[in-house]
C-alpha cells in the first residue's frame, strides 16, 4: 500500500469515526423533535417510536400559552441592549484607561464569574421577591445582566467575533420557559425545540464568527 493510499484510508477512518459522532450527539436532539409532535400517551408508551400521528397542535399550544414571540423579543432586548450594549462599552473604557479605579471597576465586574450560582439562587430568589421584581421584565432583566455582564466584559471589548458570541451563549441563557411544562411532557418537548431552533439557525448562519469569538476569548490576556 503507497503513502497516498494510507492517507486516503486514514482520511476515510477519520471521517467515519466523526460522523458517528455526530450521529451520537444530534440523536437526543432528533427525539426531542420527533416527541415535540406526539400526543402525550405516545411519549409515555413508546419515546423512541415515530409518532403514529403527527400532533401539531402542540406548537400551537406552547406557542400560546407562554406568549413565544412576545418572550422571544424580551430576549432580544435582554441580550442586546442589556449585556452586548452595556458589557462592550464597559470594556472599551476599562481596556483604554490604565489607572487604579479602572482596576478596581473591572474586578468587581468580574468577581461574579467566580460565584456558583447555587450558592446565591435562594438569596436572589428572596431578593427579588422582597424588590418586587419576582415575576417582571426588569426582575428578569436585572437577574440576567448581573449573570451575563462578567462573562461578556472579561472576553470583550469591540470584536465583531466575540459580539456573535455573546449575544448567542446568552440568548440560549435567556429562553427559560420549558419548566412552565415539566409535568407534560409533549409540551415540553414542544417548549425545548421552540428555544433551541433559533439558537440553532443563529450558529448555522454565524458559525464563523463563534468560533473566532471562542478562540479571541479563550486567549485573552
Amino acid at each position: 500500500m503507497t503513502m497516498q493510499q494510507r492517507r486516503s484510508m486514514h482520511k476515510a477512518i477519520l471521517v467515519l469515526v466523526m460522523i458517528l459522532a455526530a450521529c451520537f450527539y444530534i440523536y437526543p436532539v432528533f427525539l426531542m423533535f420527533v416527541n415535540s409532535v406526539k400526543p402525550f400517551g405516545e411519549i409515555v408508551s413508546d419515546a423512541i417510536a415515530f409518532p403514529t400521528q403527527m400532533a401539531w397542535e402542540n406548537y400551537g399550544y406552547v406557542i400560546d400559552k407562554i406568549d413565544y414571540f412576545k418572550l422571544s423579543a424580551n430576549n432580544v432586548i435582554i441580550t442586546v441592549t442589556g449585556i452586548v450594549a452595556f458589557s462592550s462599552v464597559a470594556a472599551y473604557i476599562l481596556d483604554r484607561r490604565k489607572n487604579r479605579y479602572s482596576r478596581i471597576a473591572y474586578t468587581i465586574i468580574i468577581t461574579p464569574m467566580l460565584i456558583p450560582f447555587q450558592t446565591i439562587m435562594i438569596t436572589l430568589l428572596k431578593s427579588m421577591n422582597v424588590l418586587h421584581l419576582s415575576g417582571s421584565k426588569l426582575g428578569l432583566g436585572v437577574q440576567y445582566w448581573g449573570f451575563g455582564i462578567p462573562m461578556a466584559t472579561f472576553i470583550f471589548p469591540l470584536l465583531k467575533s466575540v459580539t456573535v458570541t455573546v449575544i448567542v451563549l446568552d440568548a440560549m441563557a435567556a429562553y427559560t420557559f420549558v419548566g412552565q411544562m415539566n409535568t407534560k411532557w409533549h409540551y415540553a418537548m414542544t417548549a425545548m425545540v421552540l428555544a433551541v431552533v433559533p439558537s440553532i439557525l443563529i450558529f448555522i448562519f454565524l458559525q464563523k464568527y463563534i468560533v473566532d469569538g471562542v478562540v479571541a476569548g479563550a486567549v485573552k490576556g
